[in-house]
């Protein structure tokens, strides 16, 4: 089948999302599929696609159709409507959208749409609050999909209908890389690794009430924009806190080989780079890829992260009560049978529910018989 996918994030960047669109998009292809994907861009010096490729660790088996993104007077008009224009020359048998702009005018010039939210529902005001909800309606809106229940629940208040409605959890890949960091490695210490942006409510609040508590643990952050690395180093001041930096995706697995635990921190409210709260819905890419890597993971014990983990794959904790990790850290490090259970137990979910393809295919299921 022959699918475009959308979205409204410049590539390459070192959002998370991004490495979703790429992901997904590549897995659609390993499923016998193939894809072309639109992506905006501000001027004529974009990244070439053999860039982009390379800095996601992608296998250049989709094309990318890089889209001129107009800044002018009715540019929210302007350029959706480009766009499916450009959409209907590939000539695909479905669209799949991340841009609800898009989705929008797609459906209304009689494209066949999937829109994956991932975020929270949109608010509009006056004619654009008009079209979403004709949006909603619409029968070449095929179906919604959504990556956790909260957010189900959010767009069936919104009114779409429960039978458009799929929830389709976020992914990642098999392992293929199995190096590892020889200096955390070989530390003689234990390793507590965390990936990600370091945006309010990710979880580095947790790990700087924790860390002064365990002097002899090394805690590795890998990740993060500059400007929140300084932040935190100054305000934390501590030599077991080693931050990385920003590591792209091919060199990503050595350093989560490398950890012995890894922690996903989440306090309930979570912030994104545009400032939006997204902690009642958010699907971390980093729990799937610790679960992928066999990591015994500390997570904070929140409904959200419960659609996917339990006291069977993972150690619970209440982000507010620092002493709880504590505890389980130094539970975990005495206890190398529970690490292993743990581990074993998060990776066979993950192989059976949660690789980029299985989601792929959860994306496209029952298409083929529109």
């Amino acid at each position: 089948m022959k699918i475009v996918y959308v979205t409204s994030s410049e590539i390459p960047s070192r959002a998370a999302h991004t490495v979703h669109v790429m992901k997904i998009s590549e897995a659609f292809v390993k499923n016998g599929h193939t894809l072309s994907l639109i992506m905006p861009v501000k001027n004529s010096e974009h990244a070439t696609s053999a860039e982009i490729f390379k800095f996601y660790n992608v296998a250049p088996v989709f094309k990318i159709i890089p889209f001129l993104f107009y800044k002018i007077k009715g540019y929210s008009i302007i350029n959706p409507v480009r766009m499916v224009l450009l959409i209907k020359k590939e000539k695909p048998a479905i669209v799949v959208c991340r841009a609800i702009g898009v989705a929008i005018y797609a459906t209304l010039l009689g494209v066949k749409v999937i829109y994956d939210a991932h975020n929270n529902p949109e608010r509009f005001v006056g004619y654009r609050s008009y079209l979403l909800r004709r949006f909603y309606k619409s029968k070449n809106l095929i179906k919604l999909t959504v990556v956790t229940e909260t957010l189900k629940q959010l767009f069936i208040k919104e009114g779409i209908a429960a039978s458009k409605l799929y929830i389709v959890p976020n992914g990642t890949n098999e392992v293929t890389d199995h190096t590892k960091i020889d200096a955390i490695a070989n530390s003689g210490k234990l390793n507590i690794g965390y990936t990600g942006h370091l945006y309010p409510g990710k979880g580095m609040e947790v790990i700087a009430k924790v860390a002064p508590h365990l002097p002899e643990v090394l805690f590795h952050i890998v990740g993060g924009r500059d400007e929140d690395i300084k932040m935190w180093q100054d305000k934390m001041k501590l030599d077991n806190v080693i931050f990385h930096g920003f590591i792209q995706q091919h060199a990503l697995s050595s350093y989560l080989n490398s950890f012995d635990i890894c922690v996903l921190p989440n306090l309930k409210s979570v912030s994104t780079m545009n400032n939006e709260d997204i902690g009642n819905i958010t699907c971390p890419l980093k729990m799937f890829e610790y679960m992928a890597h066999k990591k015994p993971m500390i997570a904070s014990d929140l409904p959200v992260l419960r659609e996917v983990l339990n006291e069977t794959n993972a150690v619970l904790c209440n982000p507010e009560n620092p002493q709880e990790w504590v505890d389980a850290i130094k539970s975990l490090q005495e206890n190398i049978d529970l690490r292993q259970s743990l581990a074993n137990n998060a990776y066979e979910l993950f192989k059976a529910n949660y690789t980029w393809q299985k989601r792929a295919q959860k994306l496209v299921d029952g298409i083929n018989s529109i």
